[in-house]
């Protein structure tokens, strides 16, 4: 297992795509702040708050979706099992290293937003503990959306898997919209949204107080134990022939 997770990390690191993300979520936050800078209606907790990160996953997506891809185009999964590799520990450690780099990013994100929002923006109402249950809720969101994005990813098995999860990351923040649009907010848009991790960091966005936190986990945890299970008994059936 370790040895298929330091290999995953080190290949995800070398890819361009990844360089390529990171600059997107360092120059993101840092455009959005300078151009905030003068509306007295953003204050964004400092831009500390989780501003912006509903998008991430679509972003991510893309990345995600190339490197898991990339196993079945080029046999490398096969390979892996000729070695000595479990399908189980396959699954893990991508499951693992989509994790750290998803992690990864929405730090660096934060870490921009922190660094330049607070001097720029200087709100002086800012609430840490506020700030700091609200990044603490996101973390069973993240877990959720690596889950989705190696399920999605490891079962379709091509670059169709990156298009999938892209639009399923997409319609998830348009539920989350539509779930805090008030002409648009009907009860099974609420429903849905629930179980979505992209339409809760979208609902969180827009509110400084999560609402029914607990609850928000628990599904969270529901769809990640379901996703995490249900691609492990699919990937092994799966032909790889």
């Amino acid at each position: 297992m370790s040895k298929l997770l330091y290999d995953n990390l080190v290949r995800m690191s070398r890819s361009f795509m990844l360089k390529m993300c990171l600059l997107f979520f360092i120059a993101v936050p840092a455009i959005h702040i300078i151009l905030s800078k003068n509306n007295p209606r953003v204050t964004e907790y400092g831009s500390i708050n989780i501003e912006g990160l509903f998008f991430i996953p679509m972003v991510f997506s893309v990345l995600a979706g190339t490197f898991l891809a990339h196993d079945y185009l080029q046999n490398t999964i096969r390979n892996k099992l000729i070695v000595g590799h479990t399908r189980t520990n396959i699954y893990i450690s991508n499951l693992l290293c989509i994790s750290a780099y998803l992690f990864i990013m929405v730090i660096l994100y934060e870490a921009v937003a922190m660094g330049i929002g607070i001097p720029v923006i200087n709100d002086k109402s800012l609430d840490g503990d506020i700030i700091t249950k609200n990044m603490l809720f996101v973390i069973p969101m993240l877990i959720s959306i690596s889950s989705i994005t190696v399920f999605l990813g490891m079962t379709l098995k091509s670059n169709a898997g990156t298009m999938a999860l892209f639009m399923f990351f997409y319609a998830s923040m348009a539920f989350g919209i539509f779930a805090i649009d008030p002409e648009m907010s009907y009860d099974w848009i609420k429903e849905v949204a629930k179980w979505l991790p992209s339409a809760q960091l979208m609902m969180l966005n827009n509110a400084q107080v999560v609402d029914e936190p607990v609850l928000k986990i628990v599904y969270a945890a529901i769809v990640t134990a379901a996703t995490t299970g249900g691609g492990l008994v699919l990937f092994k059936k799966a032909d790889l022939k």
